[in-house]
């Protein structure tokens, strides 16, 4: 059964109380897109899930271009560039880092924006 809209926001807005009020927004949204891709795994979202989980949910509900997708993005995030090194590195990367660097990455735009 294929998810709706209505689900994939349902999934993604279980991980805001798990995060600071200032990276909410932010947590939403990247678990709205670990929801789109992973489905219903996606409700076993926390701020401490390896990065290497969610790649594993894909593989059994994706395909491996949805995973060779997902890891260049995390190297590019995380400036990663040895090959051999990316499936223990993703184990220790979490889904909270990712949160917390994608913000970090937003700040001079959000800045920007607030006219700050």
């Amino acid at each position: 059964m294929a998810l709706t809209r209505d689900d994939i926001a349902a999934f993604a807005r279980r991980i805001r109380p798990y995060f600071p009020e200032h990276l909410r927004d932010t947590a939403e949204e990247l678990a709205e897109q670990v929801a789109r891709h992973a489905g219903a795994r996606a409700k076993d979202l926390r701020p401490d899930t390896p990065l290497s989980d969610y790649v594993q949910w894909l593989g059994e509900d994706g395909d491996s271009l949805d995973q060779a997708e997902l890891v260049m993005a995390i190297e590019e995030e995380f400036e990663i560039d040895s090959p051999g090194g990316i499936a223990d590195r993703l184990k220790r990367i979490t889904f909270g880092d990712l949160v917390t660097a994608t913000d970090l990455r937003r700040q001079p735009y959000k800045r920007r924006m607030s006219g700050r």
